[in-house]
């Protein structure tokens, strides 16, 4: 049973003498946590963000993001509109992408979140000695080397570099190279982060500006190194593009990366901390750590390195690597004992930017009164990091004139809103849903009492969803969110917790693709480019997500068929306006060929998960062979009778539905195999198709096309 003293468990009725009430075990590490943790405040470490993604070559947003293209060259726009899936779904539906030189993937912002903590603390350090400083920047010029090779400035040159040349050197890109050009970052991840973290060293290395006019980069070629724990090829999470991709990082040259493989989840963490530190090196886990799963893993690492050297704790705390890597901790060591002060969470502040751009870009744009915010099934920590910034941002006070300050430059339509007395919340009501894999038993979800009654995991691997790694006692992410479901924030706990099928997978992923796909063929010139011309602008600006990226709209599209205010007839109707039919589809969902095997093979998985799921899928290759005509016409009924339930069961909290809220779905990662030239050759030509047709009817007498535009779901309607 529960205890009465704030629900801890004790399993007796009532306090025994002798019997502890609460935890009091202590051993050779433990916890003592510090009121203002140093280099752990987000808006710091999102400044930060912004500051080196900038160094790295990324733009901001055009001056005109509603024409912007993903991929393209005029800036690094994250928001999109999503014309098609906003006709689809009755909403002004947006997609929050991630920046393109982490192919989308969020897990560059929780990358950029983890270097630049340790950049800070190094330039922090520095500059509290001008003495230190000055002599670490001209170690830092005086190293620095271009592209072949050769010096960038001479020794003598830097020798005589007076006080105003020196000052133009950045501490923090000093910082960032005393913090890693000799030590090696430890990543353990499945696959997207040490990806991303690769990148981020790469683009370090790239000679870009510098001072005194000349061309550097933050690091050299051979400076650097990334070891990255990761699935091995025979486990059953693993992919095998994802480990092609992974292993051409580590063929790269110069190199950079090495992998280090794992069949079994639990041996990732504790593996990659022990090698952190016995190598010196930085431990940058793919998950948030609290302070007492920090406590936990350091305590199994020192277990097993002082029973190595014979059970003598002080001697292997005083190695000066292990000293290095529970430093970059802020682990205080005393003799035989490790004291943690605070969490590991700087990878999940990271995150906390592309909240804080959608924000930007919906108050920018003036159009948007509401937010409504659908998080991908990556880890917890993506959820956790939109629920911080959220939270922040409805108590405006928290946010301190320097950080508006700091921040400004890249997010000025934000801190006008804040420095108008406004808050989200009161003034820009926002609602943050999370989106888990039905795959995953054990979730956040059950945490907050979800319960799925009408859909099974089925077979299907977890695309890695809500942190499905495991749910040590103290989870982190688990604490953020149950505090912000508690007070009342953008998070409302189960009520906004959804599973994402894997049959819908697939669909929503289509459904991406298609749009985007869309958006090109809209773009001056495109009707009268030739065939191979037409298709590669397609494959440069339209990108299938991986299925954790595109679980969002899975997730999304699901709550809304199973409160019956979406219908299959609807989502089919728009794929064909894609240009999909039943072949294609497969296709592009990797059940590729025309024999009924293929056919049968997606339904059988699809039915894995339920019969819901199994009908779904019979019924939606059934449709996408039905005649385009015959599925318009069918579009307009279903579509008024989804807009009438909706007003009965409508998807968001009264305060945002009752505005033209916008639909902000996070499409995360194109690390996946795109489609090919074929089949996106096939994919213009029925979207052509399906365009003339709808060009036709609209100047008929049926109007199918209009009437089901002019479809509206309340409030939120466009």
């Amino acid at each position: 049973m529960e205890g009465r003293d704030g629900g801890r468990p004790h399993y007796v009725h009532r306090d025994i003498p002798g019997l502890e009430t609460r935890l009091s075990f202590r051993g050779k590490v433990s916890i003592v946590e510090q009121a203002d943790p140093p280099y752990q405040s987000p808006l710091r470490i999102a400044h930060l963000v912004f500051r080196l993604a900038e160094r790295l070559g990324i733009a901001p947003p055009p001056s005109s993001p509603t024409t912007a293209m993903p991929y393209g060259d005029e800036g690094d726009t994250l928001l999109f509109d999503a014309d098609l899936l906003s006709d689809c779904l009755g909403v002004r539906v947006r997609l929050l992408r991630g920046w393109k030189h982490f192919e989308s993937c969020i897990k560059g912002f929780n990358a950029l979140g983890l270097l630049v903590e340790q950049g800070w603390r190094q330039a922090d350090r520095l500059e509290r000695s001008p003495a230190a400083l000055e002599r670490a920047r001209r170690a830092y010029l005086r190293s620095r080397r271009d592209a072949r090779g050769e010096p960038v400035f001479g020794d003598d040159e830097v020798a005589t570099l007076g006080a105003a040349a020196l000052d133009a050197v950045d501490p923090f890109e000093v910082g960032l190279w005393c913090a890693f050009a000799a030590r090696p970052v430890i990543c353990s991840t499945s696959s997207n982060m040490g990806v991303s973290l690769h990148e981020a060293l790469r683009g370090m290395q790239r000679p870009t500006r510098g001072v005194l006019g000349r061309r550097y980069g933050i690091l050299n070629a051979d400076e650097g190194a990334l070891v990255i724990w990761c699935p091995d090829e025979a486990a059953d999470f693993m992919s095998t593009e994802k480990a092609e991709q992974l292993r051409a990082l580590e063929a790269e040259a110069p190199p950079l990366t090495r992998l280090r493989t794992y069949i079994n989840r639990r041996e990732r963490d504790p593996g990659a901390l022990s090698e952190a530190l016995t190598g010196g090196g930085y431990f940058f886990p793919t998950n948030p750590q609290s302070t007492v799963e920090l406590q936990n893993l350091l305590s199994s690492a020192i277990d097993s390195m002082a029973r190595e050297a014979d059970g003598d704790v002080a001697s292997v705390l005083a190695e000066p690597n292990v000293a290095a890597c529970l430093d970059s901790l802020d682990c205080v060591v005393d003799g035989e004992f490790v004291t943690v002060t605070r969490p590991l969470q700087t990878g999940m502040l990271g995150m906390v930017v592309p909240y804080l751009v959608m924000l930007e870009e919906s108050l920018r744009r003036g159009d948007t009164p509401a937010t409504s915010t659908l998080n991908q099934a990556s880890i917890a920590a993506a959820l956790s990091a939109a629920v911080i910034a959220d939270g922040l941002l409805r108590t405006p006070e928290r946010v301190s004139a320097d950080d508006r300050r700091r921040l400004r430059p890249y997010l000025p339509h934000l801190m006008d809103f804040l420095d108008s007395g406004k808050s989200l919340g009161r003034d820009l009501p926002t609602v943050i849903h999370g989106v888990f894999d039905i795959a995953n038993l054990q979730s956040l979800a059950q945490l907050f009492g979800v319960q799925v009654v009408r859909h099974y995991s089925g077979r299907g691997t977890a695309f890695v969803g809500l942190g499905s790694s495991s749910y040590a006692s103290g989870n982190l992410c688990y604490g953020i969110l149950r505090g912000a479901a508690a007070s009342g924030g953008a998070f409302r706990g189960e009520s906004t917790l959804h599973p994402a099928t894997h049959a819908l997978n697939p669909v929503a992923q289509a459904l991406v693709f298609g749009n985007e796909m869309l958006r090109v063929m809209d773009t001056d010139g495109f009707a009268g480019l030739a065939a191979a011309e037409q298709i590669a602008r397609v494959q440069r600006h339209a990108t299938k997500p991986e299925p954790a990226g595109a679980a969002s709209l899975a997730g999304y599209l699901l709550a809304r068929l199973d409160a019956s205010t979406l219908s299959l007839i609807e989502i089919a109707h728009a794929m064909r306006r894609a240009g999909f039919d039943r072949l294609s589809f497969l296709e592009f969902a990797g059940f590729g060929g025309a024999d009924l095997v293929h056919r049968n093979a997606f339904i059988q998985e699809a039915h894995e998960e339920g019969p819901s799921m199994g009908q779904l899928a019979q019924n939606l290759l059934i449709l996408l062979d039905w005649d385009l005509e015959r599925l318009e016409a069918l579009t307009v009924a279903e579509a008024a009778t989804s807009a009438r339930n909706y007003r009965s069961a409508p998807f968001n909290p009264p305060e945002v539905e009752a505005r033209s809220y916008a639909l902000n779905l996070y499409i995360t990662g194109d690390n996946t195999r795109q489609p090919s030239e074929t089949l996106c050759h096939r994919l213009i030509r029925g979207a052509t198709e399906a365009r003339s047709l709808a060009a036709a009817t609209e100047q008929g007498t049926t109007g199918a096309l209009a009437a089901t535009a002019a479809v509206t779901l309340g409030g939120g309607g466009r």
